[in-house]
């Protein structure tokens, strides 16, 4: 297994990430506003939606990696696809280490910040 730090995991990390956010819906809990003469403006999809749907897509594909990885114990599953799904969650659990450390950094720098 090789090590990647630095540049090259950041960059790995951020390669995930786009490719998590692809999978996303893209009209997914879109916010809508009112305006005084009635009209709908659509302000785009809501924060907490976003989220929603990342949570959603790493559950499914952990899930997809575990049904893989129990059929190809019972020998029902191909052993390259077994790979690939769990290849998949590791990725996943790769992004989502960095983007809660990415979270965690921008929260203390915030909370040095003087007021």
């Amino acid at each position: 297994m090789a090590y990647t730090s630095g540049l090259g995991g950041a960059a790995s990390a951020y390669g995930n990430a786009n490719q998590l956010k692809e999978k996303l819906p893209t009209r997914q809990g879109y916010e809508k506003s009112i305006l005084e003469d009635g009209k709908t403006v659509s302000k785009g999809p809501s924060f907490t939606s976003y989220l929603e749907g990342a949570f959603q897509n790493v559950q499914d594909v952990t899930h997809r990696s575990e049904r893989m990885s129990i059929a190809a114990a019972a020998g029902k599953a191909n052993l390259s696809d077994v790979v690939q799904a769990v290849n998949d969650a590791s990725i996943t659990l790769q992004t989502v280490t960095a983007v809660r450390d990415k979270v965690i950094q921008s929260y203390q720098q915030i909370a040095r910040m003087p007021l």
